[in-house]
């Protein structure tokens, strides 16, 4: 599970900014042998404050670290105003029932240089293009690796078992889904024929899927997953069985609503996700949804949740501040300086605020920082 991430000069964010999922109280958090982790977080905040950016973070490192996407690469990072100064990066994280702190340091020539520490104990050392590693018998090894390759993807792919440790940080960046690429809101042909390839070996999901895509268009009968040959492999892409009267019509997904192509894209997430693990990072929830069907979606989420999942998302429906936890909701905004991140918790400790109202609140600038007016 994610317990912190911390960015510092990436996209909109010149100083380091910090998100941290872990909570003392623990009120509807999971509760884990290294604290009280969210099992869900929000994050508020005006149009460019910066949500999308922080979320970019996490997307990167699951393809830099993670080799989820060739995009991801060193030479894509953008800084603040284009700046020169070092792009950081720093993850606390378990998996496998361990700790681990990931640094990643890129310089604006291009070095990396990145860190690995398991509980108290620094296990990898990457200082340009050279990797220093520790072994399971504490005895060390030095090793290249290519100027714009993870450390962590490098040694995954090319040392055995007495680095295991490795397996469990690449397989943490690994099982980060999201949405955050070209064009959050709307699903492309590859995750259309990704998704459509995990639900034809998933059955329960598919089942599920189909079903609740049907209660929420009720006109919508079926779906079915049509497969075909491409380039010596199978693809998947579905088929959408509509009534009307005694009729029924096929429908493909680029002439259906554009609530069932976003659920389409988000909903299977939900489930795999859910019940494998790993963490899930959705840039604006609730776009083209009815703010039911987003409640439905978290609550699906947090019923199947059986393996540490995490859901991060970004939203404008500011009536989920009412119900969601408090200590789960972050509040993005942006200053001279550029972005920044506040929890909300720590926002309502600046001034006098009706904990019943917290939407209210937020809608009429309370928790505005910059503003001078807050109510004492």
């Amino acid at each position: 599970m994610l317990l912190k991430i911390s960015v510092e000069n990436f996209h909109s964010f010149k100083n380091k900014v910090e998100l941290d999922f872990t909570s003392k109280d623990g009120a509807n958090f999971q509760k884990t042998k290294f604290g009280n982790v969210a099992p869900v977080t929000a994050i508020f905040g005006k149009n460019a404050s910066g949500k999308t950016n922080f979320l970019k973070s996490l997307n990167f490192l699951r393809g830099f670290c993670g080799g989820r996407s060739s995009n991801n690469t060193i030479d894509s990072i953008k800084t603040f105003l284009f700046n020169s100064d070092p792009t950081k990066f720093e993850v606390e994280f378990f998996e496998d029932e361990q700790l681990f702190n990931y640094k990643l340091v890129v310089d604006s020539s291009s070095s990396v240089s990145e860190s690995l520490w398991v509980e108290d104990k620094l296990v990898m050392k990457r200082e340009g293009t050279k990797i220093n590693l520790v072994d399971t018998n504490h005895k060390s090894i030095e090793m290249p690796v290519p100027r714009d390759l993870s450390a962590i993807r490098h040694a995954e792919r090319n040392l055995d078992g007495e680095y295991n440790y490795i397996n469990s940080v690449s397989k943490f960046f690994y099982c980060i889904e999201s949405n955050v690429y070209h064009n959050s809101f709307n699903i492309d042909n590859t995750s259309v024929y990704n998704i459509s390839r995990r639900l034809a070996k998933d059955k329960f999901s598919f089942g599920l899927t189909e079903k609740l895509l049907t209660q929420f268009d009720p006109s919508l009968k079926r779906i079915e997953l049509n497969k075909r040959e491409f380039k010596d492999r199978e693809q998947f892409y579905p088929v959408f069985y509509h009534k009307s009267g005694n009729q029924e019509f096929a429908v493909s997904l680029d002439q259906e609503s554009s609530a069932i192509k976003r659920l389409y894209g988000i909903l299977p997430l939900v489930l795999f996700v859910s019940a494998v693990g790993g963490v899930l990072v959705i840039d604006e929830l609730e776009s083209h949804l009815h703010p039911q069907i987003v409640n439905k979606l978290l609550e699906l989420f947090l019923k199947f949740n059986s393996n540490n999942a995490q859901l991060i998302f970004t939203t404008h429906q500011v009536l989920l501040m009412d119900i969601l936890p408090k200590d789960a909701i972050w509040i993005a905004e942006k200053e001279d300086c550029g972005s920044n991140m506040t929890k909300l918790v720590d926002r309502m400790a600046e001034g006098s605020i009706d904990i019943n109202d917290i939407s209210g609140n937020y809608l009429s600038g309370r928790f505005d920082i910059t503003k001078a007016n807050i109510k004492k």
